[in-house]
Protein backbone atom coordinates (compact mmCIF):
# COMPACT_ATOMS: atom_id res chain seq x y z
CA UNK A 1 0.00 0.00 0.00
CA UNK A 2 1.20 2.98 -0.76
CA UNK A 3 1.20 6.21 1.15
CA UNK A 4 -1.35 8.93 0.86
CA UNK A 5 2.08 11.68 -0.09
CA UNK A 6 1.93 10.02 -3.96
CA UNK A 7 -1.95 10.87 -4.18
CA UNK A 8 -2.14 14.32 -6.82
CA UNK A 9 -3.92 16.76 -5.41
CA UNK A 10 -6.57 16.16 -7.88
CA UNK A 11 -6.78 12.76 -6.35
CA UNK A 12 -7.23 14.14 -3.27
CA UNK A 13 -9.55 16.96 -3.99
CA UNK A 14 -11.64 13.61 -6.10
CA UNK A 15 -11.82 11.60 -2.30
CA UNK A 16 -12.60 14.47 -0.64
CA UNK A 17 -15.32 15.28 -2.57
CA UNK A 18 -16.26 11.71 -1.89
CA UNK A 19 -16.12 11.80 1.23
CA UNK A 20 -18.59 14.55 1.29
CA UNK A 21 -20.90 12.61 -0.04
CA UNK A 22 -21.28 14.82 -3.07
CA UNK A 23 -21.85 13.27 -6.74
CA UNK A 24 -19.44 12.46 -8.88
CA UNK A 25 -21.15 14.98 -11.24
CA UNK A 26 -20.86 17.49 -8.50
CA UNK A 27 -17.10 16.65 -7.63
CA UNK A 28 -16.43 17.34 -11.74
CA UNK A 29 -18.55 21.08 -11.39
CA UNK A 30 -15.90 22.09 -8.29
CA UNK A 31 -13.39 20.98 -9.68
CA UNK A 32 -14.12 22.32 -13.22
CA UNK A 33 -13.29 18.64 -15.07
CA UNK A 34 -15.72 15.74 -16.75
CA UNK A 35 -17.16 12.97 -14.51
CA UNK A 36 -14.91 10.68 -16.35
CA UNK A 37 -12.46 12.66 -15.24
CA UNK A 38 -13.61 12.31 -11.82
CA UNK A 39 -13.82 8.49 -12.12
CA UNK A 40 -10.83 8.03 -13.98
CA UNK A 41 -9.04 10.23 -10.98
CA UNK A 42 -10.75 7.85 -8.11
CA UNK A 43 -10.11 4.42 -10.10
CA UNK A 44 -5.91 5.92 -10.02
CA UNK A 45 -6.35 7.07 -6.16
CA UNK A 46 -7.85 3.47 -5.31
CA UNK A 47 -5.14 1.64 -7.17
CA UNK A 48 -1.90 3.70 -5.33
CA UNK A 49 -4.14 3.43 -1.94
CA UNK A 50 -4.14 -0.76 -2.73
CA UNK A 51 -8.01 -0.64 -1.98
CA UNK A 52 -10.81 -1.93 -3.83
CA UNK A 53 -13.73 0.54 -3.39
CA UNK A 54 -13.90 4.19 -3.49
CA UNK A 55 -15.38 4.06 0.05
CA UNK A 56 -12.45 2.47 1.56
CA UNK A 57 -10.07 4.86 -0.54
CA UNK A 58 -12.07 7.81 0.79
CA UNK A 59 -11.65 6.51 4.22
CA UNK A 60 -7.97 5.53 4.36
CA UNK A 61 -7.30 9.02 2.93
CA UNK A 62 -9.18 10.90 5.73
CA UNK A 63 -7.86 8.71 8.69
CA UNK A 64 -4.24 9.48 6.72
CA UNK A 65 -5.54 13.37 7.09
CA UNK A 66 -6.49 12.57 10.67
CA UNK A 67 -10.11 13.99 9.83
CA UNK A 68 -13.06 11.66 10.79
CA UNK A 69 -15.41 10.87 8.10
CA UNK A 70 -18.34 12.99 7.63
CA UNK A 71 -21.92 10.95 8.78
CA UNK A 72 -25.21 10.66 6.89
CA UNK A 73 -28.14 9.18 8.99
CA UNK A 74 -26.69 5.89 9.92
CA UNK A 75 -23.98 5.39 7.57
CA UNK A 76 -20.67 6.62 7.35
CA UNK A 77 -17.34 5.30 5.48
CA UNK A 78 -16.44 3.25 8.24
CA UNK A 79 -19.78 1.21 7.60
CA UNK A 80 -19.08 0.27 4.11
CA UNK A 81 -16.71 -3.07 3.24
CA UNK A 82 -14.24 -2.82 0.86
CA UNK A 83 -14.87 -5.85 -2.32
CA UNK A 84 -12.34 -5.65 -4.82
CA UNK A 85 -14.89 -6.94 -7.18
CA UNK A 86 -17.21 -3.90 -6.46
CA UNK A 87 -16.90 -0.18 -6.93
CA UNK A 88 -18.88 1.74 -5.46
CA UNK A 89 -20.79 4.34 -7.01
CA UNK A 90 -20.95 7.66 -5.23
CA UNK A 91 -24.67 7.39 -4.69
CA UNK A 92 -24.28 3.75 -3.45
CA UNK A 93 -21.72 5.33 -1.45
CA UNK A 94 -24.20 7.79 0.76
CA UNK A 95 -27.05 5.39 0.57
CA UNK A 96 -29.26 8.31 -0.55
CA UNK A 97 -30.94 9.96 -3.65
CA UNK A 98 -28.98 12.42 -5.37
CA UNK A 99 -30.64 15.67 -7.14
CA UNK A 100 -29.16 17.27 -10.21
CA UNK A 101 -26.76 19.81 -7.61
CA UNK A 102 -25.65 16.72 -5.71
CA UNK A 103 -27.38 17.16 -3.31
CA UNK A 104 -28.17 14.34 -0.44
CA UNK A 105 -32.01 13.73 0.34
CA UNK A 106 -31.49 12.83 3.66
CA UNK A 107 -35.30 11.91 4.76
CA UNK A 108 -35.07 8.08 5.76
CA UNK A 109 -37.40 5.56 2.93
CA UNK A 110 -40.41 5.43 4.16
CA UNK A 111 -42.21 1.77 5.73
CA UNK A 112 -44.81 0.02 3.81
CA UNK A 113 -47.42 0.95 6.28
CA UNK A 114 -46.20 4.85 5.84
CA UNK A 115 -45.94 4.50 2.10
CA UNK A 116 -49.50 3.25 2.13
CA UNK A 117 -50.37 6.21 4.71
CA UNK A 118 -49.23 8.81 1.87
CA UNK A 119 -50.63 6.96 -1.15
CA UNK A 120 -54.23 7.50 1.25
CA UNK A 121 -53.42 11.24 1.76
CA UNK A 122 -52.81 11.92 -1.78
CA UNK A 123 -55.68 10.24 -3.14
CA UNK A 124 -57.87 11.94 -0.70
CA UNK A 125 -56.02 15.32 -1.36
CA UNK A 126 -57.29 14.77 -5.06
CA UNK A 127 -60.97 14.04 -4.32
CA UNK A 128 -61.02 16.83 -2.22
CA UNK A 129 -59.18 19.41 -4.77
CA UNK A 130 -61.49 18.02 -7.83
CA UNK A 131 -64.60 18.22 -5.68
CA UNK A 132 -63.33 22.11 -5.37
CA UNK A 133 -63.16 22.73 -9.01
CA UNK A 134 -65.92 20.91 -9.78
CA UNK A 135 -68.66 23.24 -7.25
CA UNK A 136 -66.33 26.24 -8.65
CA UNK A 137 -67.55 25.19 -12.24
CA UNK A 138 -70.98 24.76 -11.38
CA UNK A 139 -71.27 27.95 -9.83
CA UNK A 140 -68.87 29.69 -12.77
CA UNK A 141 -71.82 28.30 -14.55
CA UNK A 142 -74.25 29.83 -12.56
CA UNK A 143 -72.87 33.10 -12.80
CA UNK A 144 -73.22 33.27 -16.60
CA UNK A 145 -76.21 31.55 -17.49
Amino acid sequence: MVSIEQLTPRQRDCLRGVADYKSYKQIARDLGISDSMVEKHLRIAREKLGVGSTAEAARVFLAAEGEAPPQVGLINLHNLEPSPDKVFTHDELAGHEYTETGAADLDPPLSPLQTLSMIGRVALGSIVALTLLIACAEGLKMVLI
